[in-house]
Formats: C-alpha cells, structure tokens, sequence
C-alpha cells in the first residue's frame, strides 16, 4: 500500500446485537432486500452487513421484477446504496471498516486486515513500534495484541456507555438534571 492512504473507520456502535425479532431481510419491492438481524442465528449477524453498508456502501444486485433478494436463496434485487465512505473510496484509498461486537466477535475482513499488517510489520525494513506488555504472559503477536486492544476498547466502550444509561436513569428517577452528554461516567456509581 505504500504511496496510499488506508482509513480505518473507528465508531463506537452499541446496536441491537441481542435482537431476535427484527429485520428478516425480506426488503420490499420499492427498495429491494435489505439486510437481516439474524444476530440468533451466528455472530455479528445483526451487524456485519448492515455497518458495511453503511461504510463501503453495496452495488446494485439483481432485476427489480424479481422481487426483493432473499439471503436464504440468494435471489433476488437489491437497491444500490451509497457508503458513508463513498468519497474515499472514489478517491482510490482503501477503507477497512473494523467491525467489533461487544461480546468479542471480529469480522472476517478486520481479522485479515490485521493479518496483512503483521506480515507487514515483519517485511524487510520493517519497525514495529508496538508497546506490547512486560508481564511473562503478554503477547507479542502484533496481530494478537492489536485486536486485543480493539475488542477491549468495545468492552470499555459499551460499559461506559451503560454506565451512562444507568446515571441519566437514575436523574430521571429522581428528578435530578442530567449530566452534560458525553462526560466520563467513571466511579458514576459511587
């Protein structure tokens, strides 16, 4: 990739990762299929294809008298959509949607992003720069530390973010004003 800039979207997203009813992927015949929340069935399947969508955005699929895609057969029309990261990608940079859940699920595609950045890291000329731990245990797998890094940074991410839920829950209860948005919720409940 040398002479081309990659962006790695980072957003915090705390979706419906429990939702069994929901999107069934069924579309509808203005707009074609759509994606599914089929989270119940394997991981990230409430989020994985709705995010990359959202980010790299999805050509049009199929002939629209088919009637809307169906995952199961995989027939059917899907509507084009434009990506968040449209311009980007016009642009010709690569755009890696890093797609974490909460409970640890990673993307396949985030997991062979990083596989491609430790073989790079271990490239003729290459220095890594990487703080690993100093304990006997820590890893010192690029690849190992770095998605550890990120699925704890979820972790933490949506723990805060409870945490806020929980506080705005309890001034609403009591009648108290509710903190300014985005304040850190650290030791909120001591």
């Amino acid at each position: 990739m040398s002479g081309r800039v990659c962006l790695l979207g980072s957003r915090s997203v705390f979706g419906n990762i429990f939702t069994v009813k929901g999107l069934k992927g069924l579309g509808s015949p203005a707009n074609g299929g759509c994606w599914g929340a089929v989270g119940h069935l394997y991981g990230l399947g409430n989020t994985e294809e709705k995010y990359r969508v959202m980010v790299l955005g999805a050509k049009p699929r199929g002939r629209k008298q088919d009637g809307p895609f169906v995952h199961s057969t995989g027939k059917g029309w899907v509507k084009g959509a434009v990506g968040q990261y449209a311009d980007a990608l016009k642009k010709r940079h690569s755009v890696v949607p890093v797609i974490i859940e909460v409970f640890g699920s990673i993307s396949e595609h985030t997991r062979a992003h990083f596989r491609h950045l430790a073989e790079r890291s271990k490239g003729p000329g290459a220095i890594d720069r990487t703080r690993y731990g100093q304990l006997r245990g820590s890893t010192r797998s690029f690849r190992r530390h770095h998605l550890q890094q990120l699925v704890k940074a979820a972790v933490v991410g949506d723990s805060e973010a409870i945490l806020r839920q929980i506080t705005s829950l309890k001034q609403r209860a009591f009648g108290a004003a509710p903190a300014a948005a985005g304040g850190s919720v650290r030791n909120a409940g001591a």
